[in-house]
């Protein structure tokens, strides 16, 4: 007798929750066994590889590394401008803003000169008043321009 579509179907859905009850069980004797090592042998996840929940921390022996704030936005988000940088940093970035832009003043001193050193350092610009030096990727609106038949001639500041 030849098995039709509909029953291979089923048969394959019965398979799959088989399959992720076999995993499931297998998972349990793994962990049990994982944990009864960690608490034999007294290890933490540090020795495992993990960052500690409180590096930094007295407990872990180290100090926390402390860094001046490198890039600020109206919001008040701040990044030091290491590691892989923050949700609204690459937001901000892909909206057409420019690295320079977001590069954090002290908050006591005023910026130096009249305050318009992105608008002196910017090479390229457009009619929305948006601009890039010419240093860095390609700011989403200068992708867009380019796209739209103008060459950085046309956008030259």
């Amino acid at each position: 007798m030849k098995r039709t579509y509909e029953s291979l179907l089923n048969e394959i859905e019965d398979l799959k929750e088989r399959a992720e009850r076999a995993r499931r069980e297998e998972m349990r004797g793994v962990i049990e066994r994982i944990r009864a090592a960690i608490d034999h042998y007294g290890l933490t996840a540090q020795d495992l590889g993990f960052p500690s929940a409180r590096a930094g921390s007295a407990r872990s022996g180290r100090r926390a590394l402390s860094r001046p704030v490198k890039y600020r936005d109206e919001a008040g988000h701040t990044w030091v401008g290491f590691g892989k940088p923050p949700t609204w940093f690459r937001e901000a970035l892909a909206a057409g803003r420019t690295r320079e832009e977001l590069l954090a003043q002290p908050m006591s001193a005023p910026p130096a000169g009249d305050g318009r050193r992105a608008q002196r350092s910017a090479r390229y610009r457009d009619d929305a008043g948006h601009s890039w030096s010419g240093l860095g990727p390609r700011p989403r609106w200068l992708l867009e321009a380019l796209a739209t038949g103008k060459t950085l001639e046309d956008l030259k500041a």
